[in-house]
């Protein structure tokens, strides 16, 4: 039986799950009939919209036919399915003042160095004052301050790099590397 790698792709603008297989005639005729279905000469690929009905129609045609490895979709590329992006955004859907800039394609659990930046509610000074040009953090700020550095200690694979406090907000680059099994 052929196996179909599923990986995503980023074509015109648009995140969508590429195939990758032998060619196959009979294959590509049951992928054609997938809604939304296209061949990419650019990417020398069949792919599909990310759509959880999309990837269902998928696996319901080609089963007994084909056998679909998503590994690759689900695991090394840190991105989350179809399925769970979906779920994100009715689960943060109208609960934030600005639109997030967040992919919701991407897993932010996985390895990478990211740029953090957390506000206090209502852009309330909690976290100290400015002084004479300086920084001088309150309680509150010296605790954050205190969770922040503590952060490799409660993960390992966790490392920080530089972070600023302000009186309503903080910025600070932290890298995730977890072991790859």
């Amino acid at each position: 039986m052929t196996e179909v790698k599923l990986f995503r792709l980023f074509h015109r603008g648009k995140w969508r799950i590429g195939m990758r297989y032998s060619y196959n005639p009979q294959l590509n005729s049951l992928v054609r009939q997938v809604a939304g279905a296209r061949y990419s000469g650019t990417e020398k690929c069949w792919h599909i919209d990310n759509d959880p009905a999309r990837i269902d129609e998928l696996s319901r045609r080609l089963a007994g036919k084909a056998v679909i490895n998503s590994t690759e979709i689900d695991q090394t590329t840190g991105q989350k399915s179809s399925i769970e992006s979906v779920i994100n955004k009715k689960k943060y859907s109208g609960r934030y003042r600005i639109h997030s800039n967040r992919l919701p394609e991407w897993d932010y659990g996985c390895n990478g160095t990211y740029f953090v930046t957390i506000c206090t509610k209502n852009k309330t000074p909690w976290l100290g004052d400015i002084r004479n040009g300086k920084m001088t953090l309150s309680d509150a700020g010296r605790a954050a301050q205190e969770h922040w550095i503590n952060l490799p200690a409660q993960f390992p694979f966790v490392k920080l790099g530089t972070y600023a406090f302000m009186p309503e907000h903080m910025h600070g680059i932290l890298t995730i590397d977890k072991p790859v099994s």
